[in-house]
């Protein structure tokens, strides 16, 4: 009697040693061996053992059941037949399994890169995933034998493509590919222009910090109003240390005040400080004096040119030859005249006389002339 307790104990010890090893369905005469997942057929009887459902499902990694008519001789007693193993035989297992991924969403934008999965399977399995983008990393881990998965996972700023799979125990596969947006950083400015008490025409610029920026827009109101006025842009560059200008036409001259604000892909959104400036969209206009624009003989002076001028506003007042090294000189800041005599090289000269206001208008007058 003390050998068949003792053998009996035996027998469950290696039950339970078994039900750790999960490769595949096997069943003969005397036992039936099914893995996580599989359905069992029952012993002699119809009746399934411990680790089955109610639809006699194996919830175990390897579930061990003795089918014979003779149980306590086929597999308990001293002519016990041996017991199979979960990887004598092939699963029995040919659905894939089906994957319920909640979370994360197909097109969705997350602002925190912690993103939540929320992932289930209709039968244990083990679940994965890989970055598309990366793919030479290969498969990632998330858990193993399991129906759910419901834990935060870190991605990188930007477009992710992922694919998640599950893999039930009889090796069959099912998967699902999603593409989400990843933003975490908040927009920043860091400065407008023109910036305050400095004039202006029509043109307004921002400077700005932001990856995934989708839309710009620039508040104005003129003088004493409390409406703002706005114009909106997503054309405007997405990256770090950009700027963007936005051109208002037909504005009052006068007292403006005016903000920017960016916004990113995920809604979040920066606004600048309010700007005082004075709008100016007159052009300054230079009367050349000397030498007259009258005639269109190109005359030739000794050495110097004598350039007498006036402008109708105080601006800066530049020139540059084209005949020479191309580039602007000045002759005088915030004037509204000129007279005095410039050095020239021997040859033919054109000039470009400009004048600048203090808003950024601008007029311009050209000459050609010959320098003995």
């Amino acid at each position: 009697m003390k050998k068949f307790i003792i053998i009996i104990s035996l027998v469950f010890i290696i039950l339970i040693l078994y039900s750790f090893t999960a490769f595949g369905y096997f069943r003969d005469n005397y036992w039936e061996c099914t893995n996580s997942g599989e359905q069992s057929r029952g012993d002699a009887f119809g009746r399934v053992g411990q680790g089955h459902d109610s639809n006699k499902i194996c919830q175990r990694s390897c579930c061990i059941l003795c089918v014979s008519r003779s149980p306590s001789r086929d597999c308990f007693g001293g002519n016990a037949q041996p017991m199979c193993s979960c990887s004598q035989g092939t699963s029995t297992d040919l659905t894939a399994p089906v994957l319920t991924v909640n979370n994360p969403i197909e097109n969705n934008v997350y602002a925190k890169r912690s993103v939540d999965f929320n992932i289930s399977v209709s039968e244990r399995s083990k679940l994965e995933y890989i970055d598309n983008n990366n793919a030479q990393k290969g498969f990632k881990f998330l858990c193993k034998n399991c129906l759910k998965y419901n834990r935060k996972v870190n991605f990188k700023d930007g477009l992710n493509d992922i694919s998640i799979r599950a893999t039930d125990n009889g090796e069959n596969i099912a998967d699902k590919r999603i593409v989400f947006t990843l933003d975490s950083k908040k927009p920043s400015i860091s400065k407008t222009e023109p910036k305050s008490g400095k004039y202006g025409n029509s043109d307004f610029n921002v400077y700005y910090d932001e990856e995934s920026l989708v839309k710009t827009t620039l508040f104005y109101r003129i003088g004493a109003s409390t409406q703002y006025a706005s114009v909106t842009t997503n054309e405007c560059e997405r990256g770090t240390k950009k700027n963007c200008t936005i051109s208002v036409n037909n504005l009052e001259n006068g007292d403006l005040y005016y903000k920017f604000e960016i916004e990113d892909i995920a809604g979040r959104k920066a606004m600048s400080k309010e700007q005082k400036i004075i709008i100016d969209n007159i052009d300054p206009e230079i009367t050349l004096l000397y030498p007259s624009l009258v005639s269109s003989e190109i005359k030739t002076y000794a050495k110097v040119l004598l350039l007498n001028l006036t402008i109708s506003e105080k601006s800066d007042l530049i020139y540059k030859d084209l005949n020479g090294d191309n580039r602007f000189i000045n002759l005088c800041k915030n004037c509204n005249s000129y007279n005095r005599n410039v050095r020239f090289k021997s040859g033919t000269h054109n000039i470009i006389i400009k004048a600048l206001d203090k808003a950024g208008n601008m007029d311009e007058e050209s000459l050609v002339f010959n320098i003995q």
